[in-house]
């Protein structure tokens, strides 16, 4: 645990190749995000399950501060107090490649999905059913992004003054 909220596993601080798996966290336990990468930890993600992951801070499954990719993922009923409800991804001027990735039932007041500062690539993913009634937005962030062959269907933001993407500050 640090400022930004409790961890599953402790903070990576090298290079962190995951694959082949399903991370769950029981909705009545204490609030944790599965994985932080620190700066300087690229972390790749390859046929990973997060499920049910809840951080006080930011990004309720993942929070990363480096390079980030992820291939055939799906992350599913995550939650952030703060934004990226799925993903946090900071300071990942290395860029980001989100490809056959699913987001289903996550939520966040900014980014129900994913909230990015560095440039984002998205391709052949699946967004569907992410934010509640106090997200702002399903995709937010900092920086470009690449949107490549997506289904974005039935997300829920009834919140006055809401967009599916928000681009610019989160005020």
């Amino acid at each position: 645990s640090d400022a930004d909220g409790a961890n599953a596993l402790p903070i990576l601080v090298n290079t962190f190749t995951f694959t082949h798996g399903r991370l769950e966290r029981e909705p009545t336990a204490a609030p944790f995000r599965f994985l932080k990468a620190g700066p300087s930890a690229p972390l790749h993600l390859l046929n990973i399950q997060f499920h049910n992951g809840h951080s006080t801070g930011d990004g309720g499954a993942v929070l990363a501060d480096y390079v980030f990719n992820s291939g055939t993922t799906r992350f599913e009923n995550n939650r952030a107090d703060g934004d990226g409800g799925a993903l946090r991804l900071r300071d990942t001027s290395g860029g980001t490649l989100l490809f056959a990735t699913d987001f289903h039932g996550n939520a966040a007041t900014h980014g129900a999905a994913v909230s990015h500062d560095g440039s984002l690539t998205l391709f052949h993913l699946h967004i569907e059913g992410n934010g509640d009634s106090d997200s702002l937005s399903v995709l937010h962030g900092n920086a470009g992004v690449n949107l490549i062959t997506a289904v974005i269907a039935d997300n829920k933001l009834p919140a006055t003054g809401s967009n599916l993407f928000h681009y610019g500050n989160a005020a």
